[in-house]
C-alpha cells in the first residue's frame, strides 16, 4: 500500500498501489516465491518486477543491493541518537 522513501522498491520505480504481478517473469504468488527469486540472486544483479499499475502490467528494474549496503543508505545523512 505505500512505497517507502529511500527504499529499493522506491529506487527500483515502484509506486503507491502497485501489485507484484512477477518477478523476472515467474509469477509472484505469495511473498515465499518473492523471497526465493531474490535470494537466488546477489547483490549487484538486476531483476525485473512485473507489477499491475493502473490495470496495465508495467516492468520495472531493480538493482539488488546487499543488507548492510541497505543501513549504511539509512543511516547516511541521518542525525546521531546520543
Amino acid at each position: 500500500t505505500e512505497v517507502t522513501r529511500g527504499s529499493g522498491a522506491k529506487a527500483a520505480g515502484l509506486r503507491k498501489g502497485d501489485l507484484l504481478h512477477s518477478i523476472d517473469g515467474n509469477p509472484v504468488v505469495n511473498c515465499d516465491a518473492v523471497l526465493k527469486v531474490v535470494q537466488g540472486h546477489q547483490p549487484g544483479d538486476t531483476i525485473s518486477i512485473g507489477v499491475v499499475r493502473l490495470d496495465r502490467v508495467v516492468t520495472v528494474n531493480a538493482d539488488l543491493v546487499s543488507r548492510d549496503e541497505i543501513l549504511r543508505r539509512r543511516l547516511v545523512g541521518q542525525p546521531i541518537v546520543a
